[in-house]
């Protein structure tokens, strides 16, 4: 088999595989991917009150500074852009195609939601966690089988699920009065704290983004063809 055939067989295989997942994405937004899991237990209940808005202002707050130092150090990027069943952050491209995608998260990190953009755009996503400065890169092949193995999560969660408390890791955002959660959900400390880490943080993101997001645009250009002087 050569490599043509070996790419039209991926092509065949993925397409089959992603029906399931857009048919998830045609009911469920991605931004609301990750908390599905939580539903493992039937008496599941999340927090209802309303967050604070300084949580929205931070969270634009850190995009605009990373939009404005990426731009700075050269970098074209553009900020909340629409894809196929979702906004994103930022989208970075050269020469007008898409390169990468960036989600910024100064609270609880969404893996499967930034999964969802890799597989939608085909393109890495690098997730910025603005409480602890790390930056991390999830390629498109990756979040691939990420998704999938999540709509067949989806699919083993429905079987398992029974009347009674079902513990797990989602027993911590949950409200409901039990001997796991206590009618307690856990938040990351209030907003001031959340802008103190993020204000921490930024530069160390910014830099590790400039590196990162170079080496990617290389990597589109094709080998030789740096884009960037080394000064």
């Amino acid at each position: 088999m050569n490599v043509i055939q070996v790419r039209e067989v991926r092509k065949m295989v993925a397409s089959v595989k992603s029906e399931d997942v857009e048919r998830l994405l045609k009911v469920c937004s991605p931004s609301r991917l990750d908390s599905l899991l939580r539903k493992i237990c039937l008496k599941y209940r999340p927090e209802s009150s309303k967050p604070s808005m300084l949580y929205d202002e931070i969270h634009n707050l850190a995009v605009v500074i990373l939009l404005a130092r990426l731009r700075q150090a050269g970098i074209e990027v553009e900020g909340e852009i629409p894809l196929e069943y979702g906004v994103v952050d930022l989208v970075v491209r050269h020469k007008g195609e898409i390169v990468a995608v960036i989600e910024v998260k100064t609270g609880r990190v969404k893996l499967i939601q930034s999964a969802v953009y890799a597989h939608i755009a085909g393109k890495p996503v690098y997730v910025v966690e603005t409480r602890t400065g790390q930056v991390t890169r999830i390629s498109p092949q990756l979040a691939t089988r990420l998704v999938e193995e999540f709509v067949g999560l989806l699919k083993d969660i429905k079987e398992v699920r029974g009347g009674g408390v079902i513990p797990n890791p989602g027993c911590r955002y949950c409200v409901e009065e039990c001997r796991y959660s206590n009618g307690r959900a856990k938040n990351g400390g209030g907003p001031e704290k959340n802008l103190l880490r993020m204000l921490d943080n930024i530069d160390v993101i910014v830099e590790r983004l400039v590196e990162e997001l170079r080496e990617e645009i290389k990597r589109s250009s094709g080998p030789g063809n740096s884009v960037f002087s080394r000064n």
